[in-house]
């Protein structure tokens, strides 16, 4: 017998050369990684530093639109220019309303003061917190050389609505958290020459240590804003998107959305090299983790590898039919392997017969874990010998609950011993048929059906009576075609096989489908649109009994209907749709803890009306607890966009619509609408229109340029093109599919 120190010794030899050919190629490997480490780190940086930028860009037109909106409400109030609107403080709670109190507003929080200088009351300032004499506000508050009162007054004479000024230091700056801060002013003003103008102070230094960035210059080359490390910085080094300078790198980001300003990061040699050093030492680390696990992993696998070696070499000498190959004993691994396939290579039959029912099930697991057991279609067909004649069964096994807590998760080899029986059980009969295995749980046998042949129910009920025996850890559901002629029309038979078992009933026992006896395409479930709509409203009430109570009104209105298996699987596919449908529209996302592939996975093992509706009602109380604990304030921007093309979609929609009704620009809209909704806004629009147009197709008497028409989309072509994107169909394709021919009547 083979030695377990010397298979140990042998197999650890093996592991340790693996080891070193690995450990040395990871040193020619990090030698060649080192001259690139450089440009990688760099460009990680770069992309790290773009983002920061698009967050500072994005930042800006927040206050873009957030100062416009101030200006809307002011115009909009009468009692601003009597003075009512300013004694009454509705100036300042709009100010916060607008600046301070809005949730989605990401510069709020780097916002120092925000105030109003009106040419009209020349005394006073309207700041946030209050009003002030113009002296105390500029001399004690936010005291600067520059940016005093008249600085302010004649800014509303200017050319620019909307200006970013260069960035000061502004002492004793109220509520600041030192005294002396690094404020950037921003204003606003309604109109070339305005009576008045709208100033907030941003903390500068914290936004770009929040967003990574070192300065920011105006499109003359301008100085607005720089960190000490960046302040040396000449206007000629700013020409590129990344470049080296004397001192480091800097990476740069034009920012034409906002005024052709430009966003500078610099990253010194010293910080770049530091950042080189660890990531060396982590590599280091790493691999010498890599080491000690791999070699410990060699020696647990060694010994356990030995201990089964022993076992199989034990087993194989037990065995008196291959015993006798062996008079020196087993001494080698290439003995076993000899073994092994002496073993599977064995008649099972010959063993069922001499009742060697250890032997049996020793070589039925050998052979199906050593040899590919499954096959395909195409296969099949050149493995099958029929004279003329032929007819196929089709079997899918379906496994209880029993059968993984019993006996184990392998059901591919639970089949194959399945198929193995069954061919036994024809061959005993006398049947002349070849049987396959199809995939972890499916059987298929094509039987020669000779000249006169009449037999195959018989054949059928006796094959059923069989496998009735395993009942406790499996059900069966079996198709049988009609009789063909002509081997070349196998692979379609089997197609209508496949088809013809989705038309079994929803129910754990062994069933029976002949081609001729299975009515297809007359049944169809009931979940109207009427339907949904009363499920979305119960689920986003909160009110998860009615929302049960209705689920089980409907699948037990459609079982009344004789719905088949498949088009339960369907239906209740549909009621998970429509809750998630109603979580993107309240949160305007699916949350990414609720696993949806998860619940289809359910569906596909569900074989009952309760098993069916155990998984929707399941999924649906994890909806409606994320519906109450995640709902948040409505976003108006998504709202109005949501509603217009639930109202409008039949019309004309496009993104300067938009734009003018929000009075932002477009190209925010759009990058505002992705971010949120996780899709473009014309994706989002066409998407809802073919799902309309897939409603009004029910409707027989819906011509579809007629529907094309009527969701917005006349040109038909266009039509055509979106509902097959969409759906995966043509209009006339998915009616057929779904309604049958009649349709057409």
């Amino acid at each position: 017998m083979l030695k377990k120190h010397s298979f140990f010794l042998k197999a650890i030899s093996s592991f340790l050369v693996v080891i070193l050919i690995f450990s040395l190629a990871f040193v020619v490997v990090r030698i060649s990684a080192a001259k690139r480490a450089k440009k990688l780190l760099l460009e990680n940086l770069n992309i790290e530093f773009i983002s920061g930028a698009e967050d500072v860009q994005r930042t800006i037109s927040q206050i873009k639109f957030a100062l416009s909106e101030l200006s809307v409400r002011f115009a909009a109030d009468n009692s601003f220019d009597n003075g009512t609107y300013i004694m009454n403080n509705n100036i300042r709670a709009d100010m916060r309303a607008v600046l301070v109190d809005r949730r989605q507003n990401e510069f709020s929080k780097f916002l120092s003061t925000a105030f109003i200088v009106d040419r009209q009351k020349s005394g006073y300032i309207y700041e946030l917190t209050g009003t002030y004499t113009t002296d105390v506000f500029f001399n004690q508050y936010y005291s600067n050389e520059k940016y005093v009162k008249d600085f302010w007054v004649s800014e509303m004479s200017g050319g620019e609505l909307f200006e970013i000024h260069p960035a000061a230091i502004f002492s004793g700056a109220k509520e600041a958290k030192r005294v002396d801060s690094v404020l950037l002013p921003v204003t606003y003003k309604p109109q070339d020459d305005s009576r008045y103008i709208v100033v907030m102070m941003l903390d500068i230094a914290e936004l770009a240590e929040e967003f990574g960035i070192s300065g920011i210059y105006s499109e003359n080359g301008q100085k607005i804003y720089a960190t000490e490390a960046a302040d040396e910085l000449a206007e000629s080094e700013i020409t590129s998107a990344s470049e080296k300078i004397d001192k480091g790198y800097i990476f740069r980001f034009s920012d034409e959305q906002n005024g052709d300003i430009t966003i500078l990061k610099f990253i010194p040699f010293g910080e770049l090299n530091a950042e080189m050093g660890n990531t060396e030492k982590y590599e280091i680390i790493c691999f010498m983790l890599f080491f000690i696990v791999a070699l410990a992993f060699s020696v647990l696998v060694s010994l356990r590898w030995s201990k089964r070696a022993l076992a199989v070499a034990e087993e194989i000498g037990k065995n008196s039919s291959v015993k006798a190959q062996f008079e020196s004993g087993i001494n080698s691994y290439e003995d076993i392997y000899e073994g092994v396939k002496l073993i599977t290579s064995h008649d099972i039959r010959g063993a069922v017969e001499n009742d060697h029912k250890e032997s049996v099930l020793d070589s039925l697991f050998l052979q199906s874990r050593m040899r590919d057991v499954y096959v395909g279609i195409d296969d099949i067909e050149e493995s099958v010998d029929i004279s003329r004649s032929f007819f196929m069964m089709y079997i899918r096994v379906n496994y209880k609950s029993e059968f993984d807590k019993y006996i184990g998760k392998d059901s591919g080899r639970a089949t194959f011993f399945l198929k193995q029986l069954i061919e036994m059980y024809l061959e005993t009969w006398g049947v002349k048929a070849t049987t396959f295995q199809i995939e972890n749980n499916g059987i298929v046998s094509v039987f020669d059906a000779y000249e006169g042949f009449s037999g195959e129910k018989d054949i059928i009920d006796s094959i059923v009576a069989k496998l009735s025996n395993e009942s406790e850890y499996a059900f069966f559901t079996v198709a049988v075609s009609n009789i063909y002629e002509g081997i070349e029309h196998i692979k379609s038979v089997y197609d209508v096989l496949i088809d013809l078992a989705k038309y079994s009933k929803p129910i754990a026992e062994n069933q029976v489908l002949y081609e001729d006896d299975v009515k297809r395409g007359a049944s169809r479930f009931y979940f109207s649109v009427e339907e949904m709509g009363k499920l979305s409203a119960m689920l986003q009430n909160g009110t998860l009994e009615e929302a049960v109570h209705k689920v089980d009104e409907i699948i037990d209105y459609n079982i009344k209907k004789e719905i088949n298996s498949f088009e339960l699987y369907l239906l209740c596919t549909e009621i998970i749709n429509c809750s998630v449908k109603l979580v993107n529209r309240v949160l305007h996302a699916l949350p990414s803890n609720i696993n949806l592939s998860a619940a289809y996975r359910m569906l596909d093992h569900a074989h009952t009306p309760e098993e069916y509706r155990d998984v929707c009602v399941d999924f649906l109380s994890e909806i409606m607890d994320h519906i109450r604990q995640n709902k948040r304030e409505d976003d108006y921007i998504i709202s109005y966009i949501l509603d217009y093309v639930d109202n409008h979609y039949a019309e004309d929609i496009y993104l300067n619509l938009f734009a003018d009704k929000l009075k932002l620009t477009g190209a925010y809209i759009s990058s505002y609408f992705k971010e949120k909704m996780n899709v473009n806004l014309s994706d989002y629009i066409n998407n809802y229109r073919i799902k309309k147009a897939v409603e009004l197709s029910e409707n027989p008497q819906n011509k579809n340029k007629d529907i094309a028409v009527m969701v917005g989309l006349p040109n038909i072509n266009t039509f055509i093109r979106l509902f097959k994107k969409y759906t995966g169909y043509t209009p006339g394709e998915y009616r057929k599919k779904h309604f049958g021919d009649d349709y057409k009547k």
